[in-house]
C-alpha cells in the first residue's frame, strides 16, 4: 500500500513539474516575443528583421515525405505576423516602403498610391497544411492603421492600382500571381474602403469582385492577364477560351466593361 502511495506521489511531483516548465517556457516564449517588437523602433529595423526572420524560414530543412509542420515554420511565421501587425500609423506604410523598395527581399510589400492601404505577401512554406502564401493587409482608420484579412485564396500580391469612380471613391485593384507547386495563376481583386473596413465590390462583368486566369508558365503572364496605365484598362483572357479571342476591360467610371479584340 505504501509502495504504491508512493509511486502516485511520485507521478504527481513529476506532472507538477512538468506542468511548471511548461509555463515558464510559455511566459519566456512570450517575453521573448515582446523584446522582440520593443527592440524595434523604426521601419528600418523593422525591414531588417523581417529579413533576418526570412533567412531563418528558409533555411529550415523541410524532409519531401514528411507530412509534418516544423514548430519551427509555425513559430516564425508567428513571429512575422506579429511584427507586421504592430504597425500602427499611416506614416509608418509610407516609411516601410520606402525601406522595402531599396533592396530585394523574400517577401512582398505593396502600398496604395494614397497610401491607406498596404499589402504584405509571403511563402510559409507550410505547403502541408494548404497555407502556402499568407497575406496581411494593413488599412487606414482615421489617423491610424488596422491590420485586416483579405477575400479568397492567399496569393502573391504584387501591385494595387487606384481609380476613382464617378462616386469620387477610390477603387483599389490588387493584382497578384500564385506560383505554388499545386497551381499557378494571376487575380485581379476589387475593393473600396468603406468606413474604415476593405470591403470586396462587384466592379468586373457578371458581378464579380474578382478576375483570374489559369498560366501554363510564369513567363505568359503579359498574354493572358495585363493591366495598363493606372489600371482602367485591363487586357484579359478568359482560361476556358483556346482560341485567339481576347477581351479588353476597360473602366467607365463605374465598373469594367468588356470589348473583345483580336492577338
Amino acid at each position: 500500500m505504501n509502495t504504491q502511495i508512493n509511486q502516485l506521489r511520485r507521478i504527481i511531483s513529476m506532472l507538477l513539474f512538468s506542468l511548471s516548465f511548461l509555463m515558464i517556457s510559455s511566459c519566456q516564449l512570450n517575453s521573448s516575443k515582446s523584446r522582440e517588437l520593443l527592440s524595434i523602433n523604426n521601419e528600418k529595423e523593422l525591414i531588417i528583421t523581417l529579413d533576418s526572420l526570412f533567412v531563418e524560414l528558409n533555411q529550415i530543412e523541410i524532409e519531401k515525405f514528411n507530412y509534418t509542420v516544423s514548430e519551427n515554420l509555425i513559430t516564425i511565421n508567428e513571429q512575422i505576423r506579429r511584427i507586421i501587425e504592430n504597425v500602427n500609423s499611416k506614416e509608418s506604410l509610407k516609411n516601410l516602403e520606402l525601406e522595402y523598395r531599396k533592396k530585394s527581399h523574400s517577401f512582398l510589400f505593396v502600398l496604395s498610391p494614397d497610401g491607406k492601404i498596404g499589402v504584405f505577401s509571403w511563402y510559409t512554406r507550410m505547403n502541408n497544411t494548404g497555407n502556402e502564401i499568407k497575406n496581411i493587409a494593413l488599412i487606414q482608420k482615421k489617423d491610424k492603421v488596422a491590420p485586416t484579412s483579405l477575400y479568397g485564396e492567399p496569393i502573391m500580391y504584387t501591385d494595387i492600382y487606384q481609380l476613382n469612380t464617378n462616386l469620387d471613391q477610390s477603387l483599389y485593384l490588387l493584382h497578384g500571381i500564385s506560383d505554388t507547386p499545386s497551381d499557378s495563376y494571376q487575380q485581379l481583386n476589387s475593393y473600396i474602403l468603406r468606413d474604415g473596413y476593405l470591403e470586396a465590390i462587384y466592379s468586373f462583368p457578371n458581378r464579380e469582385s474578382q478576375i483570374s486566369t489559369r498560366l501554363a508558365a510564369v513567363n505568359e503572364l503579359p498574354k493572358h492577364l495585363k493591366v495598363l496605365g493606372n489600371g482602367s484598362k485591363i487586357n484579359f483572357k478568359h482560361a476556358t477560351d483556346t482560341t485567339q479571342t481576347n477581351y479588353s476591360l476597360v473602366f467607365d467610371g463605374d465598373k469594367f466593361v468588356s470589348n473583345i479584340y483580336e492577338d
